[in-house]
């Protein structure tokens, strides 16, 4: 059975930093990381929506580790995609580098 994730690895944020608006997308497909694409923040939230599984993921000396799950957050009408759920009115994926 062959199972498809998508990693997020890097981000690129607007100026003001409390949206992000590119990530670099890597689809994992049998726990193999695969080469990156670029996608827009919109699009993120519009696979999020759809219930696809996106996670964290930070290279190391020897590969990929895991890291967190990521989700769409309602605040005050509009959507933010955060590790964690809280209410704060920005993105956060915790500490990917940026691109």
């Amino acid at each position: 059975m062959v199972v498809l994730r998508y990693g997020i690895s890097k981000v690129r944020y607007y100026q003001k930093r409390s949206h992000i608006d590119q990530v670099k997308v890597h689809k994992i497909i049998d726990n193999e990381v695969h080469n990156p694409e670029t996608w827009s923040r919109n699009d993120v939230v519009l696979k999020l929506e759809a219930k696809y599984s996106f996670i964290t993921i930070l290279e190391t000396s020897t590969g990929w580790d895991a890291g967190e799950d990521v989700h769409v957050i309602h605040v005050n009408g509009r959507k933010y995609i955060r590790t964690d759920r809280n209410n704060k009115e920005s993105d956060n994926l915790k500490d990917l580098p940026e691109f």
